[in-house]
Parts: structure tokens; sequence; C-alpha cells
């Protein structure tokens, strides 16, 4: 299986209806992922389920790739998380939290050395950066307050 077909199958399952156990610091995970047999696959893709979300690590509602092709994936609840995926891409090696204060990540983009960020609950749209070089975002800015995104149950 090429890298790339598992990449698209994380992304798949990304969105696939999750049954959540709440966890002790009040973050879902450990649910019940969708059966892969469930996904429709557009012919010559193949699906492999790669991981999912363990008690504790959220519900992931988004997600995009840095330019060292580590997932970067919003949670629902609060914050960001990365997932370092190993040499031969068939399997998480590492997963670290980012940021744990944006809530309702519904939308992000790593691009031009910054992340951006739509986090609904937290009213606004924010650029992250990485000032120093060591891995991390020391600084979140919020570009803009409101509504990036719609709900019509709102």
């Amino acid at each position: 299986m090429k890298a790339r077909d598992k990449i698209v199958l994380l992304l798949l399952c990304l969105h696939c209806l999750t049954l959540h156990a709440e966890a002790d610091d009040e973050l879902p995970g450990a649910g019940q992922t969708a059966p892969v047999e469930s996904i429709a696959v557009a012919e010559g893709f193949h699906i492999e389920l790669l991981r999912s979300a363990h008690k504790g690590e959220g519900s992931w509602i988004s997600v995009t790739f840095d330019d060292h092709g580590r997932l970067i994936l919003g949670r629902d609840k609060r914050g960001i998380v990365r997932l370092t995926l190993n040499e031969r891409h068939d399997s998480v090696d590492r997963f670290e939290v980012l940021e744990d204060t944006l809530k309702h990540c519904r939308g992000v983009l790593y691009a031009h050395e910054s992340l951006y960020v739509c986090a609904t609950d937290s009213r606004g749209f924010y650029r992250l950066r990485d000032l120093d070089g060591d891995d991390h975002f020391e600084e979140v800015t919020l570009q803009f307050r409101g509504h990036c995104y719609s709900n019509q149950y709102e």
C-alpha cells in the first residue's frame, strides 16, 4: 500500500462517525470508529485504519499537513494535536498536543510557516507561529473576531 493511500484513509477516518467515552480530562476519545468496510471508496484507492483517537485525545474534526508531512488535527472540544507517522507511513510514532485552549477547531491550515485555525467556540480566526524554531507554536494571534462558521442550529 502506498503512503498516499494510507494518508487518504486516515483523512477519511477523521470524517467518520465516532462514538466517544469521556476521559478524565473531559476530552473524548477511545470510541468506536466506523468500520473500514462501511466506507465507500473510489476505484483505485484502498482504506486501512492507521489509528483512532485514544482516551483523552479528543474528537478529531479537521486536518492539515505541515511542511514535514506530519498531520495536524483540530479537536472538537479544544486544542490542536500533531501526529507523526513512521518512515513507512503505516503507523503513528508520536502524538503531541500543540495547543490546548482554542475551542472547537473546525478548520486548520498550515501555510507560509504558520498554522491558521478557525476556532468557532473561541469566536475567531487565529494564526499560530513558531518564533524560535523549536517546533512548537509560541505565538497565538487573533486575526479577526467573529464567526468563521455559520451553523443553522445556533
